[in-house]
């Protein structure tokens, strides 16, 4: 009986950590996904959509911030999760790294033999950074880089490590279904370009992130550690050859 009794709690105790990270997930994606069209409309509609973009280095950077990464450590420090399950930690970090970095070369090799630039920088909001007064420039620079790079892997990481829990995956295995859910909420969104870049380019641009997500979180996985698939993913985005 004592025995039934315990297990029934440690089920009851599983739903309600299941329900509490969906929960989480969800908001976490409706606020990172579906807030942001809003909210630029409301700042475009007060200070104008050329104002906007002149100053990215300070709206669009703030906004990458709080609208993407700022609720995933929010949910974390409440939670108490250790930096481990983000791969916050030395384990595999060297691996990690030579990874990230072996990623990098690739990426730049791939560039150069199709005749691309390996390193052109198209975000307005870091371009803007460098342009402006020294050391101000230091300051948004880094700022706009881990809001961009660092700060996004996290808030992958986040997503696949809530699935994984809600679909009853352990952490330590590669975990599919998470990564899928996760690869595909975060890659779909930017089909929305279509209306900026043209059909063609949209897709293509969706092709590669449907295959740079799953490497961010294999390599995390993998190795324990997240340095590398930052590196990788802050070079892609700053370089903006992807």
């Amino acid at each position: 009986m004592m025995e039934k009794r315990f297990r029934d709690m440690k089920l009851s105790q599983r739903n309600l950590v299941s329900k509490r990270h969906l929960f989480e997930a969800i908001t976490v994606y409706l606020v990172s996904f579906i807030f942001p069209p809003f909210i630029y409309a409301i700042f475009s509609s007060t200070l104008g959509f050329e104002y906007l973009r002149a100053h990215a280095y300070i709206f669009g950077t703030l906004f990458e911030f709080f609208l993407v990464g700022f609720l995933c450590i929010l949910f974390a420090i409440l939670d108490r999760d250790s930096g481990s399950t983000y791969g916050l930690t030395s384990k595999g970090l060297v691996s990690s790294l030579v990874i990230g970095l072996a990623l990098v070369g690739a990426h730049s090799l791939m560039s150069h033999i199709s005749g691309k630039p390996v390193i052109d920088p198209r975000l307005d909001a870091f371009t803007q950074s460098l342009t402006q007064p020294f050391p101000q420039n230091i300051g948004f620079a880094l700022f706009c880089g881990f809001a961009y790079g660092p700060l996004q892997v996290f808030f992958l990481i986040f997503l696949v490590d809530r699935f994984d829990n809600v679909l009853d995956v352990k952490s330590s295995r590669i975990g599919y279904r998470g990564t899928i859910i996760t690869v595909l909420l975060w890659a779909l969104p930017h089909i929305l370009n279509v209306t900026v870049l043209g059909p063609t380019v949209a897709l293509i641009q969706l092709a590669k992130l449907l295959i740079i997500g799953p490497i961010l979180i294999i390599v995390f996985k993998y190795t324990g550690s997240s340095l590398g698939s930052m590196v990788y993913w802050t070079f892609i985005e700053l370089a903006q050859t992807y």
